[in-house]
């Protein structure tokens, strides 16, 4: 079928795109455009109703790929023991967002454990901290929680405060 051909082409290019070294967002861009065309030609040709057409979701495709390749870099860097970078996790986190649009419900179990993970290991890592009387450090997560919370929707930053048992902000 051809229109399940181009869309696995679609996805295809979407991982691909996301892979490469440069600007991912102008990348999958130029692919969110051809997929809405491709989209629109199906719309086009569901009127028509001399054919049996199905309909396949050429932006909801790129969008649940471009989704699952932000996760799966969250995933790998919530696999390190230490030396997370949480810029780069933080990044990748509004990634899924912003550029897995509606396909985030699709990939959602996976974002909640991520999420989760993250949460457990802030936790932990506040307990340290709190144990440790490292105020710096308690500062550094809580700051952390704040952009995490912001990205995400969580209220890790409550948690955290909540953790510490005072108003730390």
């Amino acid at each position: 079928d051809i229109v399940e051909k181009f869309k696995e082409k679609l996805e295809d290019a979407c991982g691909k795109a996301c892979s490469a070294e440069g600007d991912v967002d102008a990348r999958l861009g130029g692919l969110t455009k051809l997929a809405e065309s491709g989209d629109a030609a199906q719309d086009t040709f569901s009127k028509i109703t001399a054919l049996s057409f199905r309909k396949t979701g050429f932006v909801a495709a790129i969008s649940r790929v471009a989704a699952e390749k932000s996760l799966e870099a969250i995933e790998e860097e919530l696999s390190k023991e230490s030396g997370m970078n949480p810029k780069v996790l933080l990044q990748h986190f509004q990634d899924v967002g912003r550029r897995g649009g509606p396909s985030v419900d699709l990939v959602g179990d996976r974002y909640s454990a991520c999420c989760d993970k993250v949460g457990q290991r802030m936790k932990d890592s506040m307990e340290e901290a709190k144990t440790s009387s490292n105020s710096a450090k308690q500062k550094a997560l809580l700051h952390f929680a704040k952009e995490f919370d912001a990205v995400s929707g969580s209220s890790l930053e409550a948690e955290l405060q909540a953790q510490l048992g005072e108003d730390a902000a």
